[in-house]
């Protein structure tokens, strides 16, 4: 009787451990993921997004990163036209589903690339990966207005007849969240058919509150899109760039508020 009571008493055990487990898996949001830029942050810091609602990461390259907890979808980029000839290996060599195109081709700071251009790339080095099952996504355009942005992209798909694209990649600064989500609702209306991933966007204000509050108005209203697939808050690193304050880890490498908020 007392061994009977012990293996129920163990099999009980197991069996809240499990349900804890997949409790702790359901939880990941199937949409937010991290931009974890290596030279913002330690290779180490992805591990503290374990248990989490992170369930994806990209690092604007096609670079493993080594501390990234297991079950977080890694989704490789090529960034420029620099090594696209060993594009198509490295996808598949990390095992990825899906990819990523040009880092903000229509900025000249960035991948700066012509549409034109940028069509003969990507029939070159991605568009072969759509045949081996990878989804694709678009070239990741900024807000900026025309030549550049939506408009820049417009005349890229133009220009790449016969590619695969299957989602709409798009970044945004600026200040405000009915702004963004303004912004976000009008690139759906220019792509009704295409769902979309935010790659990069944050508040450029410098008040803490400010931005605190623009990320929890913003992440609210985009797990509430159906059209918006993922997205990713810029940046998961310990510090930002050109002045922002938008970094979800401090100088330790530890969450910090806004990092807490965004991935907890």
């Amino acid at each position: 009787m007392t061994l009977s009571f012990r293996a129920l008493s163990n099999a009980l055990i197991l069996l809240t451990t499990l349900c804890s487990l997949s409790a702790v898996t359901e939880a990941a949001n199937a949409k937010r993921g991290i931009a974890y830029a290596l030279d913002l942050a330690q290779n180490g810091d992805a591990g503290k997004v374990a248990n989490t609602q992170i369930s994806w990461a990209y690092d604007w390259q096609a670079f493993a990163i080594d501390s990234l907890p297991a079950g977080i979808e890694l989704v490789p980029m090529q960034h420029d036209a620099n090594g696209i000839n060993d594009f198509q290996n490295t996808v598949k060599n990390l095992g990825a589903k899906v990819a990523l195109g040009f880092n903000e081709p229509d900025v000249a700071a960035q991948a700066h690339l012509e549409p034109a251009d940028a069509a003969n790339l990507w029939k070159q080095g991605i568009q072969p990966l759509a045949g081996a099952g990878v989804r694709l996504g678009s070239p990741a355009v900024s807000s900026s207005p025309a030549p550049a942005g939506t408009a820049w992209l417009q005349a890229f798909l133009s220009a790449c007849d016969g590619c695969t694209v299957d989602f709409i990649a798009i970044h945004w600064y600026g200040d405000g969240a009915d702004n963004f989500i303004a912004y976000v609702q009008d690139v759906h209306n220019q792509f009704p058919n295409k769902n979309i991933w935010v790659t990069e966007f944050a508040s450029t204000s410098t008040d803490p509150a400010a931005v605190q509050a623009f990320l929890d108005q913003t992440i609210n209203w985009l797990d509430g899109q159906a059209f918006v697939e993922r997205y990713s808050w810029f940046v998961y690193g310990r510090s930002a760039t050109n002045g922002l304050i938008s970094n979800l880890l401090d100088g330790s490498g530890n969450l910090n508020a806004l990092g807490n908020a965004y991935v907890n």
